[in-house]
C-alpha cells in the first residue's frame, strides 16, 4: 500500500501488489496492509455486576491508515478470543477492545455490617453500608488492575446519601453520579481490599 485518499463519504487504499478479482458479483478478500501499533493491556472489572476479570487491550492507530468500522476477529497471541465491532479509527487515536477473561485473578464484593450499622439521629434514620473488594493476583507478573463501583444516589430531599471519605479507598476518578474508579497495581500473588463506605439518612 502507498497511500490513501480521504473524503468524508469513503476512504480509499492503493494496494502496491496487484491483485486479480474475478467479476463474478461475488465479495473477494485480500491484504490491503500488515503493520504493529502501540498497545497497551491492563485488566478491568465491575463486581458489583459480575466478579469477573477482563483483559482489555488499549491500542493506538500509529499507521498513517484509517481503520473501517466493522467486525473484527482478535487474537491474543497466538489465541483467538472472539469478535467485536470497531467504529472509524482515523490515524492518532486510540480505542479499547475485550480480550477475555482472566481467571488467574479473582476479584469479590462483599457488603459487610449493614444491620449492625443501623441508628437513629433524632427523627432521621441513619444506615451505614462498608463493601469489601477483595483482588487477588495469581499471575507471574505484577499487573494493573482498574476497578469500578457506584454507590446509590438520590434525588428526593427527605434522603441523604454521602460517602465516607475517610474510610473510602481514595478513588483515582469519582463521578457526579457516584462511580467511584480505582486503579490498583498488583505483585505476584499479592491480595489487596478496596473498601467503599457511604451512609443513608432517611
Amino acid at each position: 500500500m502507498q497511500s490513501k485518499s480521504d473524503s468524508s463519504v469513503s476512504v480509499n487504499y492503493k494496494i502496491a501488489t496487484p491483485v486479480t478479482i474475478t467479476g463474478n458479483g461475488e465479495p473477494h478478500k485480500t491484504t490491503i496492509v500488515i503493520t504493529g501499533m502501540g498497545v497497551e493491556l491492563d485488566y478491568f472489572t465491575i463486581p458489583r455486576l459480575v466478579e469477573d476479570v477482563y483483559l482489555r487491550a488499549t491500542i493506538e492507530n500509529t499507521s498513517e491508515y484509517t481503520l473501517l468500522s466493522g467486525e473484527v476477529n482478535i487474537f491474543h497471541e497466538s489465541d483467538f478470543v472472539g469478535k467485536t465491532v470497531i467504529d472509524t479509527i482515523p490515524p492518532d487515536k486510540a480505542f479499547k477492545v475485550q480480550l477475555g477473561q482472566e481467571d488467574r485473578i479473582s476479584v469479590t464484593h462483599e457488603q459487610v455490617n449493614l444491620e449492625a450499622n443501623k441508628r437513629f439521629l433524632g427523627r432521621r434514620k441513619q444506615t451505614d453500608v462498608t463493601t469489601h473488594i477483595t483482588l487477588q493476583n495469581l499471575l507471574q507478573k505484577t499487573v494493573t488492575i482498574v476497578v469500578q463501583d457506584h454507590y446509590p444516589k438520590s434525588d428526593q430531599e427527605n434522603v441523604n446519601i454521602d460517602l465516607d471519605d475517610e474510610t473510602t479507598t481514595p478513588p483515582s476518578d469519582h463521578t457526579d453520579l457516584h462511580i467511584l474508579t480505582w486503579e490498583r497495581t498488583l505483585g505476584v500473588g499479592t491480595q489487596e481490599t478496596i473498601i467503599l463506605a457511604y451512609s443513608v439518612q432517611t
